[in-house]
């Protein structure tokens, strides 16, 4: 499969130790990113999707380094893991997507595109924490209702969501359709920001991009930098996250065509 062999992994029988191996080298090999997002914003009236077809998909995950946000990269993680045999279905909580995973009678919230370290499938039956490089989450059932789960993102010390879904709800397709819509609108998060995410656990670091800021956190400190052109900035992304191919100019030129430069003060 072109995806298997885009993040280094092969065909295996389905188990709940090849899942995390999956989970993690998605996660590494490919870069949270709205650099693609963007692009399918602005080719809407040619192309006629803000979802790509799956052969486009994969396509562009070669010649352009594209993954997308949560909304590509968590929905076609679950088609491959549903193609590797796999009972995977997408679920939907406030406007993020993620995975269902059924094993064995058990479920794992599996999150492939995510801003944190969600390194590994988390069994909702159990307490999870993990913190990385300044990011922390946790997961648990509810005390109350077992057919809820309390996710909680935190960065540097500080809690930023605290998500509580039903991992049983699956998510159709219109429904991914009209979530994906709905961040397309105008001041939404990813049409108003230039956003490329990247775990690096083999050097200790993770690296992020927003907008004209580039950051390198390690599990004790953190280097950031400011950058001031364009050319900086796909410099960054193309030698520092090894994504050679992701479009940056384009990307910013979409950004202050909808109003939104990405330049501070």
């Amino acid at each position: 499969m072109l995806y298997l062999k885009r993040i280094g992994m092969v065909v295996e029988p389905p188990s709940l130790d090849y899942l995390q191996r999956l989970v993690r080298s998605r996660m590494t090999r490919l870069a949270f990113e709205n650099i693609s997002k963007l692009h399918y914003l602005k080719t809407f009236e040619e192309q006629q999707f803000y979802l790509p077809p799956q052969e486009v998909y994969m396509d562009h995950m070669y010649r352009f380094d594209y993954s997308g946000v949560c909304h590509t990269g968590n929905y076609y993680f679950c088609k491959l893991l549903q193609e590797l045999g796999y009972d995977a279905y997408p679920i939907k909580y406030a406007s993020h997507l993620a995975t269902i995973v059924k094993l064995a009678d058990r479920l794992y919230y599996t999150d492939v595109a995510l801003g944190h370290p969600t390194y590994y499938p988390l069994d909702i039956s159990q307490p999870h924490e993990l913190t990385i490089h300044h990011s922390r989450v946790m997961g648990y059932p509810d005390p109350g209702n077992k057919l809820k789960f309390h996710l909680v993102h935190g960065i540097t010390g500080k809690e930023q969501h605290h998500w509580i879904f039903r991992p049983y709800e699956r998510a159709d397709l219109p429904e991914v359709h009209r979530l994906i819509h709905w961040s397309n609108e105008p001041q939404r998060l990813f049409t108003t920001i230039l956003r490329v995410y990247l775990w690096q656990p083999d050097r200790q670091r993770s690296l992020s991009l927003v907008n004209d800021t580039f950051t390198i956190r390690y599990q004790e400190r953190q280097e950031q930098m400011k950058l001031h052109s364009i050319q900086e900035i796909q410099d960054i992304v193309h030698n520092e996250f090894g994504m050679t191919n992701l479009p940056v100019h384009e990307a910013v030129e979409t950004l202050e065509s909808l109003g939104t430069p990405i330049w501070g003060e």
